[in-house]
């Protein structure tokens, strides 16, 4: 009962009183510690709602809204309400989809040609 009486002194922080009165957070030391959950890109996940990984976030080939996680709920969530109608204009697994999605993402190789050529110019005249 003492500890809870016991004025602060000055100059001393929480973490100092708590190592001096010998107290630890038992609670959390008891815990197990928690595990990250590691989410996988699938490649039909291309196909259905048009993402593909690009380093290590998703990226919509439709308006290139990048996603940090690949989560299958959070893809289809934004396929359904920003692109409903690539649903019904290029029906699933249809050779329509297929060349939809062939020509999105050569647009984005050309994107990324776009920024990373002169990069690779430069690195060139440098050396």
């Amino acid at each position: 009962m003492n500890k809870w009486l016991k004025r602060s002194a000055e100059g001393t922080s929480n973490e100092e009183r708590n190592a001096s009165e010998g107290s630890s957070n038992k609670i959390f030391d008891k815990c197990a510690p928690r595990k990250s959950k590691a989410y996988h890109f699938h490649q039909e996940w291309e196909l259905n709602y048009f993402f593909t990984m690009v380093k290590e976030n998703c990226c919509c080939l439709i308006c290139n809204t990048s996603l940090p996680m690949p989560k299958k709920g959070n893809l289809e969530r934004h396929f359904n309400t920003m692109h409903s109608k690539y649903q019904t204009d290029f029906p699933p697994n249809s050779e329509i989809r297929k060349s939809k999605l062939q020509a999105l993402k050569s647009q984005l190789k050309v994107q990324e040609n776009m920024f990373s050529g002169p990069i690779e110019q430069l690195k060139f005249l440098s050396k």
